[in-house]
């Protein structure tokens, strides 16, 4: 009764802040609230709650301060003890038509379904129950039906956030949605994935679910289909140590066996995508659901040859990662102030690899051209 009685309150103190211009602070009216219902507790009085027909009266008849609560009791007090017999022969319609009069500009509220569905739909359908929610169960009832599912609502957006790729837009070390900007290009074998809220336990599935699909790297599936090769090539060997023929075509192995079709030994899946960064620019706070889950993301991505980078973290993000732990088996070496720092250090790495690879064929002048016009975008 106490919460819903002070949301009930508190809406019509923010309707008529609106309308005056002045400031409402929840936390104050809280507090009086409070405190009021606290010291009313000790002389078994009724729980402290506005009432709207008396406070729109009030307002209508030009009242401006809190001292019409006071006159209002005392005009009542006269009615009932000396002029009750007065209005006794009055008809309830009668004094019903006072109250309708005064909170009409309450129904005036309708007009802002229009705009507030075009501004968000989930308000629209909350505003909704709530009021279908009084009009059937009661006020109290219908109050906290309102607000349990507007906590509902909150609940489940925070469980599905929005997640994108980024991509660099050119001549800068920007980076914006590929969807949304169609200037930012995507920087080859670099995928950059950010989660737009804060990782805690209700939503690290969805970003599990989220950073493998879109970045089209999956190490449960990529280590599956390894396992699957690795296997079909024990078997094979070991029907060759039987009775095979090894042959080699187009510098493919093909198994002969008497009796069977030839079979050829599939070599393992290897990434194309060779760093993963994550954008944690959005993350506000982790728990520890969420660092176990970039630790075994990390641990995942590795297992497959794939760099898994931080990036753009906060310095309370930073501390947190390093209180807990988190760089005890990851080295620091894969946290970077900044995206266009973690894409530099991907680039390099990769030239790299490319120069200390004895298989690799010399690399092209257009591939020679793409990374020395990254870098010269970073130092513009």
């Amino acid at each position: 009764m106490s919460l819903v009685s002070f949301s009930y309150s508190l809406a019509i103190a923010k309707l008529f802040s609106k309308k005056y211009a002045y400031g409402i602070d929840a936390n104050q009216e809280l507090l009086a609230y409070g405190t009021s219902n606290l010291f009313g507790s000790f002389f078994s009085c009724f729980i402290c709650s506005t009432a709207i027909s008396r406070t729109l009266v009030g307002e209508a008849a030009g009242t401006k301060t809190q001292l019409m609560s006071l006159v209002q009791c005392v005009v009542m007090l006269l009615v009932l003890l000396f002029m009750g017999s007065l209005f006794r022969s009055t008809q309830v319609t009668v004094l019903a038509v006072i109250v309708v009069v005064n909170v009409k500009n309450m129904f005036k509220q309708f007009a802002e379904l229009k705009p507030l569905w075009r501004i968000s739909k989930i308000d629209f359908v909350i505003w909704w129950v709530t009021f279908v929610a009084v009009f059937l169960l009661g006020l109290d009832i219908g109050l906290g039906t309102g607000m349990a599912f507007c906590l509902l609502t909150v609940l489940f957006r925070s469980q599905r956030p929005a997640t994108t790729l980024l991509g660099q837009v050119p001549n800068c070390d920007i980076y914006r949605d590929l969807h949304n900007y169609k200037a930012a290009q995507e920087i080859p074998s670099v995928k950059i994935f950010r989660f737009d809220m804060s990782l805690f336990f209700s939503n690290c599935d969805h970003f599990k679910t989220s950073l493998y699909s879109q970045t089209g790297v999956d190490p449960v599936v990529l280590l599956a289909q390894r396992k699957k090769a690795e296997d079909e090539r024990k078997k094979l060997e070991k029907k060759r140590a039987k009775e095979a023929k090894k042959v080699s075509e187009d510098g493919k192995e093909i198994v002969e066996l008497d009796g069977f079709i030839p079979m050829e030994v599939e070599e393992p899946p290897v990434p194309e995508v060779k760093t993963v960064i994550l954008d944690c620019g959005p993350f506000n706070f982790l728990d520890s659901v969420a660092v176990n889950t970039l630790t075994q993301v990390h641990k995942d991505y590795k297992s497959v040859g794939v760099r898994f980078l931080l990036a753009h973290c906060k310095a309370n993000i930073r501390d947190q990662l390093v209180s807990c732990g988190f760089f005890e088996n990851i080295e620091c070496d894969n946290l970077f102030i900044s995206v266009h720092d973690a894409v530099l250090f991907s680039l390099a790495e990769d030239a790299k690899d490319e120069a200390t690879d004895p298989e690799r064929e010399p690399q092209e002048d257009g591939d020679a051209a793409d990374i020395t016009h990254i870098e010269m975008e970073s130092e513009i």
